[in-house]
């Protein structure tokens, strides 16, 4: 990957820094000076089956809906393929952050597919996102630390064990980018912190290995 506008990698242990979630470097991006990275498309198709795995975290918590901090995006045209973003739901009673899948089609962006029911640690802990996509049953998942959850009444969409149906989604063409998302290809919604571990799947993964991937 490409580093972009002061994003940085934390040296590893053997360097003498604090490494990442795996022992080695990470990145490390903050929304103030715009930092992130990105890599070119093509890893995986979003309008096919694709999964989506991320350690993450953050230093700035998001306090309103319109604060939107992405982890990871797929830039299509006008809009994204898919994001998992740190925001806040404009149907909680309370600001509380929680993770989401955001997947775009047709002309709207930035529609959230599902969100976690478990909210964005305030301590600033590593968290393991992972989100799935099933072209074949055209469902999502969303899973917080290798767990599925059940839904909570007056948010929405939340991860659940059971598949989420979803629309038929874009085949988004642009790059792949760590630490920030937006439509048109430009960069914004920037994340701050650290982001370790991304893993993009041309298919959709199994409970299984997202376990033994949160649990290494």
């Amino acid at each position: 990957m490409t580093l972009r506008s002061g994003a940085t990698w934390q040296p590893s242990p053997e360097d003498g820094g604090p490494g990442g979630w795996m022992g080695s470097s990470n990145l490390v991006v903050d929304a103030q000076s715009g930092g992130y990275a990105d890599a070119p498309g093509g890893v995986v198709s979003t309008d096919g089956s694709f999964s989506v795995m991320a350690w993450a975290r953050q230093t700035v918590l998001p306090q309103t809906p319109d604060d939107r901090m992405t982890v990871v995006s797929r830039f299509g045209g006008a809009t994204s393929g898919f994001s998992i973003e740190e925001r806040v739901s404009p149907d909680d009673p309370f600001p509380i952050p929680r993770w989401a899948l955001v997947r775009s089609g047709g002309a709207a962006d930035g529609q959230v597919l599902i969100w976690s029911d478990d909210p964005v640690s305030q301590w600033g802990d590593w968290t393991h996102i992972t989100a799935v996509y099933d072209a074949a049953n055209h469902t999502a998942r969303l899973y917080v630390n290798g767990q599925c959850s059940e839904a909570i009444p007056g948010v929405g969409t939340v991860a659940g064990c059971a598949p989420v149906p979803v629309s038929d989604p874009i085949d988004a063409d642009g790059p792949i980018t760590v630490g920030s998302g937006g439509p048109d290809s430009a960069p914004g919604r920037y994340f701050s912190g650290d982001i370790d571990e991304v893993r993009l799947y041309d298919g959709v993964v199994s409970e299984t290995e997202i376990a033994q991937r949160q649990g290494s």
